[in-house]
């Protein structure tokens, strides 16, 4: 075996006889039959099987001062990770940033400014709180270039990004709003539209589409987490279940908002980070596997879990995510404190909610073992044992579609028990308490209406909605906030209360993190307390003994360094 390098093509050229053929191909070097010799570009390779050949001095050489080379590159490039991995945690910034007249951005939001402003695209991952409305407005003020802006927002949020510009900015731009139906003059400079618009064909997300913009901005960015939903496919791209290409909006630079871009799984990240950085994050598969513990199954790849966080979180520090928690920037911020309340069944229908509770759940149980054992007993793949397996996967679902709606009689039982400690929560000052259905919210509001309650679910207009936050925040005599974890759950401002009860939970640990710091914002003064109301031996109890171990995934990927994750459990593991 001689090993030479050829100058005229630059590469490492390997003479075997055909017994050294197999250790030329493992050490990466191909054949050209053309000149019946294995060659490669790439000195570590050359290295590698230099032990095992012939080299002349030159060769050695070359070998030697490229893979000196590399070393020094490699060294660089984890320089260079290392310092942007810093500036993504900064918590302030040496640069000068034009605010609105009277204001200024605080020290942690000059770093995050100043990130963004030196790269086209950026994850704004702040914990939730942190002002990142703002942030992006002193991206927005750093850069004239930017003249069209879109921001596409929840519709609870419209009004609030209309008041924070006119705060917070410093140039003169105008502010327009999108209906599905019209779009702003020609002329306007900062399009304000909804993820609504994009959920259906309507006239003006085709406008939307086929405009060039400036600058991108997504706030609650996880509203696109879903790759094949049909608002994600008309504002970032991609192609459809049937292999339609769709082409998303198109915007010079793009700045995505969420303090939550993990919602449950690393899986459902993707879609941001490969619109971000299509280079770093090209294919969901390669991400599957390094991050969501992708694996094959009989039934094919399962990327349901969380693998590898640290690296993940090292990779989007040093190339597109900025993030900091309120511990790194906010120091006279306490943390929530959170406390499960177990209330007593002691009335008929809280003990016959429990009782149906009981019954409903031992069949769910029951369901979700039969389905593992028919999984477990590595039937063939006939068509008899594809029935049964669909058969048994159907009676889960109907087991967890049984367990929403009794959840609901039993949210309905408590709602006297969660009124009274409402009302004691009261007496130390402003309370928040959340729910999911419409008729607990009602019972909540008869049963606190004399404390002065406001409202937010899904039926007050988007327009309306800040004028209740202030009266909230500013009206002594409004001691209470009733609202729906998803409605009133993201973008509202509640620091007036410490106290937050939730008369009902959500399956997502995010959902409930995000109504959480509606009190946990920037200006909270106190530590804030946050009760989980269950009955008393109810399915909610279960629930909640599990939100903090499924918040672990998303502290583990963006906030932390990990310790060891398991993969993330269907919703019925809840409640084994």
């Amino acid at each position: 075996m001689i090993l030479t390098f050829d100058k005229s093509t630059q590469q490492f050229l390997l003479k075997t006889v055909y017994a050294e053929g197999a250790t030329a191909r493992e050490a990466g070097f191909k054949w050209d039959s053309s000149i019946s010799r294995w060659y490669s570009n790439s000195a570590s390779r050359a290295q590698a099987v230099a032990e095992l050949a012939e080299v002349d001095e030159a060769t050695l050489a070359i070998i030697n001062m490229r893979m000196e080379a590399q070393q020094a590159a490699a060294a660089a490039r984890k320089a260079a990770a290392a310092i942007q991995i810093a500036a993504s945690h900064a918590t302030s910034a040496d640069i000068e940033v034009p605010c609105g007249s009277g204001l200024e951005f605080m020290p942690y939001q000059l770093a995050g400014i100043a990130y963004a402003a030196g790269r086209e695209n950026v994850l704004l991952a702040d914990d939730m709180g942190l002002g990142k409305t703002a942030q992006a407005i002193g991206v927005l003020n750093l850069d004239s270039s930017l003249n069209r802006i879109l921001i596409i927002c929840p519709a609870s949020l419209t009004r609030n990004w209309q008041r924070e510009i006119e705060r917070f900015g410093s140039r003169e731009l105008t502010i327009g709003f999108t209906t599905t139906k019209a779009m702003p003059a020609a002329d306007c400079n900062i399009a304000i539209a909804t993820y609504d618009i994009f959920s259906r064909n309507t006239p003006t997300a085709a406008a939307i589409r086929a405009a060039e913009w400036d600058m991108l901005i997504l706030d609650e960015a996880q509203y696109v987490k879903s790759r094949d939903a049909k608002r994600t496919l008309q504002i970032l791209g991609g192609r459809t279940k049937s292999g339609e290409e769709v082409s998303g909006i198109k915007a010079r630079r793009r700045l995505y908002l969420t303090g939550t871009p993990i919602m449950s799984r690393p899986a459902e990240a993707f879609t941001l980070l490969n619109s971000l950085s299509p280079r770093q994050f090209p294919n969901f598969f390669d991400y599957g596997r390094a991050y969501c513990n992708g694996h094959k199954t009989r039934f094919g790849w399962d990327f349901s879990g969380a693998s590898n966080l640290a690296a993940l979180q090292e990779r989007l520090r040093s190339t597109i995510m900025v993030r900091r928690m309120k511990s790194d920037v906010l120091k006279d911020l306490p943390e929530k404190v959170r406390q499960l309340i177990e209330l007593p069944a002691d009335t008929p229908a809280a003990r016959k909610a429990i009782a149906a509770e009981g019954k409903i759940l031992a069949k769910a149980r029951a369901a979700k073992a039969a389905l593992a054992a028919l999984k477990a007993s590595g039937g063939d793949a006939n068509s008899a044992y594809r029935e049964e397996l669909e058969r048994k996967r159907a009676d889960v679902q109907a087991a967890f579609t049984e367990i929403s709606r009794i959840r609901h009689d039993t949210a309905l039982a408590k709602v006297d028990a969660v009124v009274e400690l409402a009302r004691d929560a009261a007496e130390g000052g402003k309370v928040l308490v959340f729910a999911h259905h419409k008729d607990v919210i009602s019972a909540l509001e008869t049963g606190l209406g004399e404390l002065g309650v406001v409202t937010i679910t899904g039926d007050v207009p988007p327009e309306r909605r800040q004028g209740i936050v202030d009266r909230f925040q500013n009206d002594p005599g409004i001691r209470v906030f009733i609202g729906n974890i998803q409605a009133a759950g993201v973008g509202l401002t509640l620091t007036a209360s410490s106290h937050v009860i939730f008369a009902e939970l959500d399956w997502t640990p995010a959902a409930m993190s995000q109504a959480e710091d509606r009190a946990h914002r920037l200006g909270q003064q106190n530590s804030v307390l946050v009760q989980h109301a269950v009955l008393e031996g109810s399915i909610d109890l279960l629930i909640a003994k599990r939100l903090v171990a499924k918040q672990k995934i998303l502290a583990a990927a963006l906030d932390s360094t990990p310790a060891a994750v398991d993969d993330a459990d269907d919703a019925l593991s809840w409640l084994d």
